[in-house]
């Protein structure tokens, strides 16, 4: 008798835990005229509809858009379940307007986890967990030599600099009193190391846009799309000032600077010319000049 009455008791107590957390639902109601927006405090997994034959619900993210494929009358349940494993649900309803269609959800609804099993949070296998730090590993690696070659190339610049005081120019231009020369090619490894120069013997500053470098045939006459379309992008740019404030600037009234522009090794065709554009920043101070193939042939390398 005392076991019947003890069933009763835990019949009566789950029945009143599922009349509270129902009289405690959120009600919402949809038109198919109109989408109704739920957004929720984290990314969701998948949403589940009692009665789904005339209800349509997408989700993205952390946002749930329902909408009602016809008029119908009758309420049914919607519960959502997030990517963590939270738990929230909700009554539909169908209106012909709607007063909300947009509503924010706040992470104290969710539901009572001891009450309400979602769906566990994805856990790795060994497998995955082993494949993912093979992966890991590979792109440190990858990373490390990066930053080695880069430190290496740095030191290239910075010795090439040192010794930059006996070289003579191969080739040069001169606009608006600014003097831009370009020195002999220096090779070491897998990289090419151009050295140019600039002198502004004007009373303003030369602010350097951009220095393009590209192949052409000889006759050709420069022409800055034709140049973009065949341009030779430099690995690393180098300058004897690094302060940024200083950055391709050649200051007026006699200012100078030396630049180093390292390229991945590469060649051009003897019938062929390496060409060079500096443009100016708001200006029409543009420098360019052409050197031939026999430049690279000479290449001087150093250790």
């Amino acid at each position: 008798m005392k076991s019947i009455n003890y069933l009763s008791l835990i019949v009566l107590f789950v029945i009143n835990v599922t009349c509270l957390q129902a009289e405690d639902l959120r009600k919402i109601y949809i038109n198919y005229n109109y989408s109704s927006y739920i957004y929720f405090p984290e990314n969701l997994w998948k949403a589940e509809l009692g009665i789904p034959k005339d209800i349509d619900a997408v989700l993205e993210g952390n946002t749930l858009k329902v909408t009602a494929l016809r008029e119908f009358d009758y309420t049914t349940n919607l519960t959502v379940y997030t990517k963590s494993g939270g738990v929230y649900a909700f009554f539909i309803a169908f209106n012909k307007n709607p007063q909300t269609l947009y509503q924010s959800v706040e992470e104290n609804e969710m539901l009572n986890r001891k009450h309400m099993r979602g769906p566990k949070p994805y856990v790795k296998t060994e497998e995955e967990l082993e494949a993912e730090q093979k992966i890991k590993e590979k792109e440190d690696a990858i990373k490390e030599a990066k930053l080695k070659e880069d430190n290496a190339i740095l030191k290239n610049c910075e010795k090439i600099l040192e010794e930059f005081s006996n070289a003579v120019p191969v080739a040069g231009d001169q606009k608006g009193k600014v003097v831009f020369l370009l020195y002999p090619v220096l090779a070491k490894d897998n990289y090419l190391y151009f050295v140019v120069s600039f002198e502004n013997k004007s009373k303003i500053d030369y602010h350097i846009e951009n220095i393009f470098t590209s192949e052409t045939n000889r006759r050709k006459r420069f022409k800055r799309s034709a140049v973009l379309s065949n341009m030779i992008q430099p690995y690393l740019v180098y300058e004897n000032n690094q302060d940024q404030t200083e950055e391709k600037l050649v200051r007026a009234n006699g200012g100078e600077k030396v630049m180093v522009l390292a390229f991945k090794r590469f060649t051009i065709d003897d019938d062929k010319l390496l060409q060079w554009e500096v443009y100016e920043v708001g200006g029409e101070r543009n420098l360019k000049t052409r050197i031939n193939a026999k430049i690279f042939y000479d290449a001087n390398n150093f250790e």
